[in-house]
């Protein structure tokens, strides 16, 4: 079959070798499957990843600092709208601790 292929024969490269011309895949983009928590945290987690190459300049530690702070106010306010939706008390929520 790859001698097909070389000596024009055959109709093309076989299945298991990639078209070398053949256009990249674009990048995978969200799934939409997430939620914003989750995503929000994963974002703060990768800033702070991001904060920790030690290659990275104090300037661009500085806007991820700013990211940083973008994102873990989103996830204030949206902490605040879930106990307004359920009626929760944050001062109860303190003394209880973290829901398992």
């Amino acid at each position: 079959m790859v001698m097909d292929a070389l000596m024009g024969g055959g109709g093309g490269l076989p299945p298991e070798i990639p078209d070398p011309e053949a256009p990249a895949a674009p990048p995978a983009g969200p799934t939409g499957g997430g939620n914003e928590v989750d995503t929000l945290k994963t974002l703060i987690t990768m800033g702070r990843d991001y904060t920790a190459i030690p290659t990275v300049t104090e300037k661009e530690r500085l806007q991820m600092e700013k990211c940083l702070t973008i994102f873990q106010q989103l996830l204030a306010e949206n902490e605040s709208m879930a106990n307004q939706l359920t009626g929760a008390d944050p001062a109860l929520q303190k003394a209880l601790g973290p829901a398992a």
